[in-house]
């Protein structure tokens, strides 16, 4: 992300209490670091983190593009499904999932975290393997849409080493808005590239 958008982000430890041996259990697989960024809109120093009881919606962005194939993806598959998905999740909350490389190859739109919706969320999250090129930015803007016009709190959680072949301009444009800024997004990079090192 430009340096211009780089004062909106704030880096943080951890992510909801993902524990800092998740972090270090990554380093044998070769992964080279999990750098977690939060961009918190207007309310960086008062949120709430995603155990909370609010109603929430909550869409994850996978990248699945050839450069997270072997450690990087199965270390965020495995954070998903282990960790983020069984522990800091409610019933109550609406979750959904875009899998992406050159264009978005995986769609689940939001539902509530129950039943039918979750197992079969779950199930296409397993199936994810490793593809082609990053349109990260595209992905992200096509994200931006699902949520809903309600007062729920939403999320917008994105898996990436950062590569992009696409610019972010759009991207930008859309958090500005009124609706964008009730928009919480968190980058979860792994084994992130130097040059995208500003996310």
């Amino acid at each position: 992300m430009p340096s211009t958008c780089a004062s909106t982000l704030r880096r943080t430890i951890f992510l909801w209490g993902l524990k800092a041996a998740l972090i270090s259990s990554m380093e044998p697989a070769g992964v080279r670091r999990c750098v977690l960024i939060e961009r918190l809109s207007n309310h960086l120093d008062h949120c709430s983190n995603l155990s909370s009881h609010h109603l929430q919606e909550v869409i994850f962005v996978l990248d699945n593009s050839g450069s997270m194939r072997g450690s990087p993806l199965e270390t965020c598959k495995r954070a998903m499904l282990t960790d983020i998905f069984p522990n800091r999740l409610h019933a109550t909350d609406k979750v959904g999932l875009i899998v992406f490389d050159s264009s978005i190859n995986k769609r689940v739109g939001l539902g509530l975290w129950n039943g039918s919706h979750r197992s079969g969320l779950e199930s296409t999250l397993r199936s994810v393997q490793s593809a082609g090129g990053t349109m990260m930015w595209t992905a992200l803007s096509q994200t931006i849409k699902m949520f809903s016009s309600s007062d729920n709190s939403k999320w917008l959680v994105a898996l990436t080493d950062g590569c992009s072949g696409d610019r972010p301009d759009e991207v930008h444009r859309q958090l500005r808005t009124t609706a964008g800024q009730a928009i919480r997004v968190l980058f979860i990079t792994v084994n992130l590239h130097h040059q995208h090192e500003q996310l």
